[in-house]
């Protein structure tokens, strides 16, 4: 990742890494993480919800419908779902975290890898490497 971009843009990318944070406590415990947001607000209030929906993609769109429509009072926003990224050819599971700094044209997106191995009886995940940056998206809060 580009530190120079991560020093200009701490308040994001404290967030950001907070969220892949949490997902990756969950998904190391053996359970799936489902579709999370994690926003900032301008007196550095920070919340955390989970989205709720049939299925992970119906989830993404719920939660960025709910952002588009969130207060002016949220400065940053990050949406963390489970999913995958391509490394060295082979699709690998991944919690994906794209967040978002108000009046940016684009989100960040970053992902961190995992692999699920059956132990026993259960399924148990390692996180795979460092985060990486993987790409922009679109803005997740309205423009104010």
């Amino acid at each position: 990742m580009d530190m120079q971009e991560m020093e200009e843009r701490i308040e994001l990318y404290d967030l950001i890494f907070e969220a892949l944070t949490y997902g990756g406590r969950i998904v190391t415990d053996g359970g799936a993480p489902g579709v999370f947001v994690f926003s900032e607000d301008t007196e550095n209030n920070r919340t955390m919800t989970r989205t709720a929906a049939g299925n992970l993609e119906d989830g993404r769109e719920v939660a960025r419908a709910a952002l588009m429509t969130s207060g002016p009072g949220v400065l940053r926003a990050v949406l963390l779902a489970d999913g995958y990224i391509t490394v060295g050819g082979v699709r690998t599971d991944a919690l994906i975290a794209e967040g978002y700094e108000s009046g940016d044209a684009q989100s960040v997106i970053v992902a961190q890898a995992y692999s699920r191995k059956r132990r026993f009886l259960r399924f148990v995940a390692n996180l795979d490497g460092k985060p990486v940056k993987i790409g922009r998206g679109n803005r997740l809060l309205p423009q104010v």
